[in-house]
């Protein structure tokens, strides 16, 4: 009986691989396998972080660009209320100087805006980097089933369809 089987197994798959089209032997193997996205250009982050969260984005890692948009948003907020409320106080004191000097809580606000700024475009860079090497982790470490129609050349020069089974595990 399990001659049979094994038997009937090969038969259909030799009728199989003659019904299908002839493919190329480079085009064939299809895999198995986790697909790794395109490789993340850390210069393109960090061009693209001078829109503030943008890099971030890019770069897969959308929580951290939602902190750097909320944290400059806060900032921007913060430092209009700060502006704001001193041009209002000096309005009502009847002082000539309105608005015209900064206080040291509105450099400090502006500074802290800068700096975030300035670290998001750097992290962008970094988160690039970051996915990359999680995306070659994945490659490396998935095991992948390789399947296809494969054409090979006889000694006396003819084509011969055959089937190409693979299996890769990853060893630790």
């Amino acid at each position: 009986m399990r001659s049979l089987a094994v038997t009937l197994a090969v038969a259909g798959s030799f009728l199989m691989t003659g019904a299908l089209p002839a493919q190329t032997p480079a085009d064939t193997t299809p895999r198995i396998s986790a697909a790794p996205g395109p490789v993340l250009s850390v210069t393109k982050a960090r061009a693209l972080a001078l829109i503030p969260g943008a890099g971030h984005f890019y770069a897969d890692e959308s929580g951290r660009g939602l902190g750097v948009i909320g944290g400059m948003t806060g900032l921007v907020l913060g430092l209009s209320l700060l502006t704001l409320g001193d041009c209002l106080a000096d309005a009502f004191d009847g002082s000539s100087n309105r608005c015209e000097k900064s206080s040291p809580a509105e450099d400090v606000a502006t500074v802290a805006f800068f700096s975030v700024w300035a670290w998001s475009i750097y992290d962008a860079g970094r988160a690039a980097r970051r996915t990359n090497a999680h995306r070659a982790n994945a490659r490396r470490s998935g095991a992948s089933l390789q399947v296809g129609l494969r054409h090979y050349a006889n000694a006396s020069g003819r084509q011969i369809r055959g089937v190409r089974m693979g299996l890769s595990l990853p060893f630790r």
